[in-house]
């Protein structure tokens, strides 16, 4: 299983409405097409919003922006006069609603600018809000003759904000950069609707973005964001929960579960399963429970290294940058890398200065608990997938003299 984007810009603003059908405009976002082998399994938005806007957003909870479903703030504070750039996935659930319209990016895009062009001359925009700060911003009127009232009802689900979830808020700032992750950023969205292996990824999730939580916020009344992410998801785990009992006698031939009946007892076991059953080669150093192979992805060919401390109960997988970094870069790439560890839900880039070589690392402890294939599964992919995903950034530090800043823009707009 390899995850693939497919993606396409809008050459437009897109305007979404909320419960109140106030206007909330996304400026130019880039929409991206998530698929599994050729299912496409999520959408998402990327885009910059002026940081009025995101005032708007903030002060509103709007795309499901909560305060109590946010991670600490990282870097600093917001400052005005400087856009932010946010990230956005849409539910599960409503995503049949998108691909009836399209099965591509450049397809979902025209869609979509075509029902924001359908829907706005129809809507009041709102005469003001209230920052979470208590200031009053004013938001202009349109002189014409008002439009026929629209409800939330008629408005397309695909342009409601309840449809969509904010994953991450970012502000790059002249020397540094500020921003939080959201909830949904640690679960991934798609996991809510899928049943075995979805559970394990939401626990995981779950207990990252607390931990997470606790560290900026262990000050603040933790019986709060308890609360609320019980009333607001406790029902969506408990059908999980029954939708997995139930789907896991459907699923016998499903890789997984067949594996995770007879699953081998030893963290070793476990991992060299994994790449059989993926049809992966694997190279064993004698006498040793570490494994090398190589991964051949979108934007090059790196080897990988595995390691399974039985003692530890640890496994850890590193993907090895195939370039070394000249001495004369390292402090850039230094730099770069960090930009991109910042926001990163699983694993890390690291860099050892004396050599330049880079590696990119996932690893797991499992003391008191177990290994499954299913976690291993999403361990390997999250890490190879990343790495090549910021690969060409690599690159275009060490020889293309482009900035750190001007790099992590290319990739992650």
């Amino acid at each position: 299983m390899v995850l693939q984007t497919d993606t396409s810009s809008l050459d437009r603003d897109l305007t979404f409405y909320d419960a109140s059908t106030s206007p909330v405009t996304l400026c130019k976002p880039n929409l991206l097409l998530i698929r599994d082998d050729n299912a496409i399994i999520g959408c998402r938005l990327c885009c910059q919003v002026s940081f009025e806007e995101y005032q708007k957003i903030d002060a509103g909870a709007i795309f499901n922006l909560k305060s109590a479903l946010r991670g600490s703030l990282i870097g600093g504070k917001f400052i005005p006069d400087v856009s932010v750039h946010m990230k956005f996935s849409l539910k599960p659930d409503i995503l049949p609603n998108l691909l009836e319209h399209g099965e591509n990016a450049e397809a979902v895009v025209a869609y979509l600018l075509a029902l924001s062009q359908k829907t706005e001359p129809l809507i009041h925009p709102s005469a003001s809000f209230v920052t979470s700060t208590g200031e009053d911003v004013e938001v202009e009127q349109s002189p014409d003759s008002a439009p026929p009232d629209l409800t939330q009802n008629e408005v397309d689900p695909l342009l409601q904000t309840e449809s969509w979830l904010c994953l991450s808020v970012k502000q790059v700032q002249a020397s540094n950069e500020v921003g939080y992750k959201t909830f949904w950023s640690y679960i991934n969205p798609a996991n809510l609707y899928q049943t075995v292996a979805g559970g394990e990824q939401i626990l995981s999730g779950v207990a990252g973005f607390l931990e997470k939580w606790i560290e900026g916020n262990w000050s603040k009344a933790a019986e709060k964001i308890a609360n609320e992410i019980i009333e607001d998801f406790g029902h969506s785990l408990e059908a999980l929960v029954d939708e997995s009992s139930s789907e896991l006698d459907d699923s016998a031939g499903h890789e997984i579960t067949d594996h995770d009946t007879n699953e081998p007892s030893s963290l070793f076991d476990i991992v060299t399963a994994f790449f059989a059953a993926e049809d992966w080669p694997v190279y064993q150093r004698e006498g040793t429970t570490n494994l090398q192979l190589a991964f051949q992805g979108n934007n090059g060919q790196w080897s990988c290294y595995v390691h399974a401390n039985e003692t530890r109960q640890e496994f850890l997988f590193y993907s090895l940058c195939p370039v070394t970094v000249p001495v004369d870069k390292r402090l850039v790439m230094a730099e770069f890398l960090t930009r991109a560890n910042y926001g990163l839900t699983i694993g890390n880039f690291e860099m050892y200065f004396d050599s330049g070589e880079i590696h990119y690392k996932t690893s797991l402890d499992v003391e008191g608990d177990r290994l499954s294939i299913a976690l291993v599964r999403q361990l390997v992919y999250a890490n190879v997938m990343i790495m090549d995903q910021y690969l060409p950034g690599i690159m275009a530090i060490i020889y293309g003299n482009v900035s750190p800043i001007d790099a992590i823009a290319q990739i992650e707009n």
